[in-house]
């Protein structure tokens, strides 16, 4: 198991996955708790108004928005590729599908790559055929 310090409180733990430790875990999850009451209580609210109601860093909550934990109502969020508004992740649907079309296509480009044969070294004799040659004499 590999040890680590938290990213959070620099305090050694056993680390998994997680950059942040067992204890800033849990705070963090308890104020996403809190976050999401918030939001049912104000949905629409403003990325800035929940930092300012909950505490939570304004960094925290777009990461949570990035990996989809949240959702935006107006345009405070848009696709890493094209620039248009979403609500959650970091592509729009889009730009999600041809990026899978083109990851799909390379894939496909990779794997007939590897069933086919591998192209012969036109400097090594064919099976059952020697190569000639001359002596040059002093």
């Amino acid at each position: 198991m590999e040890m680590a310090n938290c990213r959070r409180c620099r305090k050694l733990f056993a680390r998994t996955s997680d950059p942040i430790c067992e204890d800033c875990r849990k705070a963090d999850e308890k104020l996403f708790e809190e976050v999401k009451k918030y939001l049912r209580d104000n949905p629409g609210a403003t990325l800035s108004q929940i930092s300012e109601a909950t505490g939570m860093p304004m960094k925290q909550l777009m990461a949570y928005l990035r990996e989809g934990r949240l959702e935006v109502a107006s345009g405070e969020l848009a696709c890493r590729q094209c620039g248009a508004e979403i609500s959650s992740g970091n592509f729009c649907n889009k730009c999600a599908a041809k990026m899978g079309q083109q990851l799909a296509g390379a894939a496909a480009a990779s794997a007939a790559a590897a069933a086919a044969p591998p192209p012969e070294d036109p400097n090594k004799p064919l099976s059952g055929q020697v190569k000639m040659h001359t002596q040059q004499k002093k």
